[in-house]
């Protein structure tokens, strides 16, 4: 009876041990996971700031100091260029063409949005001429 006891004992004892041991490799597997995810998401990170230090550059070299800042802050401005306005807003959500004897008129719609209706409404109107900014306005 006693070995049986004794044996039983051991036997629970080498379980636990066994539990103990599953434990630490689950806690071990999960630090690694969790170190390899931070290292992606630095990776990321570091990788998204070198893209935007690279588009600084080149707008810096492409229109200058003062235009770059404004154009990297999205700013518009009377008399900037269509290129400044796409690299300062990106492509246009939707755009109209008015041409004539002796200039082109475009209109740059901004951020498409639906209605309740469903009709398409935007945010913003940029016009220019002849590939310059002459105006825009909000449209909300």
């Amino acid at each position: 009876e006693e070995r049986r006891r004794e044996a039983e004992k051991r036997e629970a004892a080498a379980e636990e041990e066994e539990r103990r041991r599953e434990a630490e490799k689950r806690k071990e597997e999960e630090k690694r996971r969790k170190k390899a995810s931070a290292k992606k998401k630095a990776a990321a990170k570091k990788k998204r700031l070198e893209e935007k230090h690279k588009r600084r550059k080149r707008i810096i070299k492409k229109y200058g100091e003062k235009n770059a800042a404004k154009v990297l802050n999205g700013e518009l401005f009377i008399d900037m260029t269509k290129a400044m306005l796409i690299d300062a807003l990106g492509s246009p959500s939707d755009k109209k063409e008015n041409v004539s004897k002796d200039k082109v008129k475009l209109k740059y719609l901004y951020g498409k949005s639906e209605t309740d209706r469903g009709t398409t409404k935007y945010k913003t109107e940029v016009n220019l001429e002849n590939d310059l900014v002459v105006g825009w306005k909000d449209l909300e």
